[in-house]
């Protein structure tokens, strides 16, 4: 066991590494220049507006970019892993398939809370020089945006075990992303459609169970109500951190039945 988790550490680590060292890192500094540049552009502003504006720009930037790097970066390197055949060679040490699916996950993820801590620090600095006081509630945004993130590292791996295309496997994740936004409206559609005679309600009831929801994890949206992060919140990552294990587990599956 000791050892099994040793080597899914080192995956992880490896993977950290090796992202860190490429260009996607030049996206923080994409960020920064956004942030930046919303400081400028809103200056003229009531403060108290200022402050909500780029709040809402910068939290909703950190979203945007900690899912198109965590996407971005799980499809290529899986794909490129798989196409170049060096997998093999990770696989020969021997590493069994489960490990390297978890060390790979681990280190993409760990690559996107780096990537979401920089993001909200420079956003908080943003703030705090625009007389912003200081508000965990920030935290907890950014910690939602990273248990979302989990769910799409892990449809990521699933999808790119599936495809041998890096290009719909990353339309997939967003078709995802988009669909898992939009899935309480499911219901609504499924009760309007029944209203005119088309009773597809329960075909819609089974998609919304099966998608992801990460309207629970949507709490940039309710900073300046001030939704409570209590239950609610440990309750939304649990239910991420689940959902992203049993993706996991599929893929696992899948990389199992795969022929290298």
């Amino acid at each position: 066991m000791k050892k099994t988790a040793n080597k899914i550490y080192q995956i992880a680590k490896f993977t950290l590494l090796e992202n860190l060292k490429r260009k996607n890192f030049l996206i923080l500094f994409l960020f920064v220049i956004i942030i930046s540049g919303s400081g400028i552009l809103f200056s003229m502003l009531a403060p108290d507006k200022e402050v909500r504006v780029i709040t809402d720009l910068g939290t909703a930037s950190i979203e945007l970019f900690a899912f198109l790097t965590a996407a971005f970066v799980s499809v290529k390197m899986i794909l490129q892993e798989m196409e170049n055949r060096t997998v093999y060679l990770i696989l020969s040490r021997p590493v069994k398939r489960w490990t390297y699916i978890a060390g790979r996950f681990l280190g993409i993820a760990a690559q996107t809370a780096f990537y979401i801590i920089f993001m909200t620090s420079a956003l908080a600095l943003l703030l705090l020089i625009k007389g912003w006081s200081w508000d965990f509630y920030l935290v907890g945004i950014s910690i939602s945006i990273f248990f979302k993130v989990l769910i799409v590292i892990s449809f990521s791996i699933m999808f790119s075990l599936l495809s041998t295309s890096s290009a719909s496997s990353f339309l997939s994740i967003f078709f995802l992303w988009s669909l898992g936004h939009f899935s309480d409206d499911l219901l609504v559609l499924g009760e309007m459609l029944a209203e005119s005679g088309i009773h597809i309600t329960p075909l819609l009831r089974i998609i919304y169970y099966i998608i992801p929801n990460f309207n629970i994890l949507n709490y940039k949206d309710f900073y300046h109500v001030r939704a409570p992060l209590s239950a609610n919140f440990l309750f939304s990552c649990g239910y991420a951190l689940g959902y992203s294990l049993v993706v996991l587990l599929i893929s696992v599956i899948l990389f199992d039945s795969k022929e290298l």
